[in-house]
């Protein structure tokens, strides 16, 4: 009877322990599973497939060696165009149809963000792609940046590079020096793009992946902002945190000759760099800026139209040495000098220092982002994904006499009969406590947009530097009215954090 009596509690305690050893086994499977699949993923060139591998795959059915499938997608160009040839049994696909989406971190929509978990999952489907698919991204050479954004948006939703890959060279080399090197018949691996209606599709998504890189690889206005408004950046990246704008630096200033941001679109409510960023600046053009195409990466020749166009060479990409060697910024925001020097050693002071990427829409600044993450090592590399596109759109403020501000961008309107289509020739920051122009003197004349404003905190003309306002000319009842060029789109009510998509991303994703 007494061994009855504490039988009950004993095989309870045993239970208890049992179910415990069971959930921390599983714990450990489940963490085992995570690592086991990122395990390469911070080894520097994991993300790269050599052509002598894929044609491996290929004879052998598309299979890999540990016989997963393998998906070769031929990344369009972002006119979306389908190629006439490709490697054989490569399918068409389109970056911005698949993988981008008209969203909002909150303040205003942009249509250049990354694509819901929804609209992957479609892709993922359609493409037949699941959890024992080998993902191999090309195109007709690495010069399309839209190979890097596929990348990019797969490696943020938790694609490891076990599963993901860019064909070192894309097709360019695998039908050029690789193919002649080693006695290839190029022809015979040659082909229309596959019939993707023949594909079987599958019922994989991106919640079924281990895990994500929502918040290491994309940076949302919010983080940015936050960044800039806590004087975390130096131009020489020895901040906190780097900022590294890859617009190509090719309009000077007239008034001084400070290299500031390319002026691409006229729709912009502001231009310049953001407050503390490192202008990329790799090759002296003409007029005395700087180019910085990703093409510069490759082990290529190119056209001297100036579209880099390769002509010559392999086209794959050079060595990390070789590329450390070459990357330079403007590492002063002094508004007296133009320094253009290395700064990777500021970096490396940190390796794990937040290096954030943009260029006008997130497009292009996903090569450099790549270069960086997967070639170089800097692990700690997002993309700002609204980048210019949203930040130049969100100022207030603009100038009081506009036909007559040096630091203003004026756009002639559809019914202005007079001429008032004019460049800046000088520009304006924010010292602290006043906007000052470029002689750290004047005080600019600025009027804030009363009629589009929407919560100060979200404003970014203090936190631009060499900052040059947009107004656009409207002519009515014989006078000429000037409007600020600030996105008519703005939550005037919006007060969260300006970090909404990652937030919902990882609410979609259940991680």
């Amino acid at each position: 009877m007494v061994a009855k009596f504490y039988t009950k509690p004993f095989m309870l305690l045993k239970l208890v322990l049992l179910s415990m050893l069971i959930i921390t086994a599983l714990a450990a499977c489940k963490k085992q599973t995570v690592d086991s699949y990122y395990s390469t993923d911070r080894t520097a060139g994991s993300a790269l497939i050599e052509p002598a591998e894929l044609k491996k795959y290929i004879d052998n059915g598309f299979k890999s060696d540990d016989g997963r499938k393998v998906v070769i997608l031929h990344v369009t160009l972002q006119n979306g165009q389908m190629p006439e040839s490709t490697i054989k049994g490569a399918y068409s696909f389109s970056q911005e149809e698949h993988l981008m989406e008209k969203r909002s971190d909150g303040v205003a929509p942009n249509g250049a963000m990354v694509a819901s978990g929804a609209k992957v999952d479609k892709f993922l489907s359609k493409y037949g792609i699941d959890n024992n698919t080998l993902i191999v991204l090309t195109s007709h050479d690495l010069t399309n940046q839209m190979v890097y954004r596929a990348f990019w948006a797969l490696k943020y939703w938790g694609f490891s590079n076990k599963a993901l890959k860019i064909l070192n060279g894309a097709n360019y080399y695998f039908f050029g020096e690789y193919a002649k090197a080693n006695n290839i018949d190029a022809a015979s691996y040659k082909a229309a793009p596959a019939d993707i209606s023949n594909i079987t599709p599958s019922a994989f998504s991106v919640k079924d992946l281990p895990n994500n890189y929502i918040d290491s690889v994309r940076a949302p206005f919010g983080e940015i902002i936050a960044y800039a408004k806590e004087n975390k950046m130096n131009a020489d990246a020895s901040g906190e945190v780097a900022v590294i704008s890859t617009i190509d630096a090719k309009k000077p200033v007239k008034s001084n000759g400070q290299i500031v941001t390319y002026t691409i679109y006229d729709n912009n409510a502001v231009d310049g760099r953001i407050k503390g960023a490192t202008q990329l600046a790799y090759e002296p053009v003409k007029n005395g800026g700087y180019a910085n195409h990703w093409g510069l990466y490759l082990d290529a020749q190119f056209s001297d139209d100036g579209k880099y166009s390769i002509v010559g060479g392999k086209g794959t990409f050079k060595t990390p040495e070789q590329i450390r060697a070459m990357v330079k910024g403007l590492i002063e925001n002094n508004g007296k000098t133009t320094k253009n020097a290395s700064f990777l050693e500021n970096i490396d002071k940190n390796p794990n220092k937040r290096i954030l990427f943009h260029c006008y829409t997130g497009r292009t600044t996903s090569p450099h982002w790549f270069i960086f993450r997967e070639i170089l090592g800097y692990q700690n590399a997002a993309v700002y994904d609204g980048s210019w596109q949203e930040w130049s759109s969100y100022s207030v403020y603009y100038p009081a006499d506009a036909a007559n501000a040096v630091y203003a961008r004026i756009i002639a309107g559809e019914d202005d009969p007079n001429t008032y289509d004019k460049q800046n020739t000088d520009y304006i920051y924010w010292n602290g406590d006043k906007f000052i122009m470029s002689d750290n003197k004047t005080e600019p004349e600025l009027e804030y947009d009363n009629i589009k404003t929407f919560i100060e905190k979200w404003d970014v003309t203090k936190y631009t530097d060499f900052a040059t306002l947009g107004v656009e000319s409207y002519y009515e009842d014989d006078e000429v009215d000037f409007y600020p060029l600030t996105n008519p789109n703005i939550d005037g009510l919006y007060a969260g954090d300006a970090k909404e998509i990652n937030k919902e991303d990882k609410a979609y994703q259940g991680k």
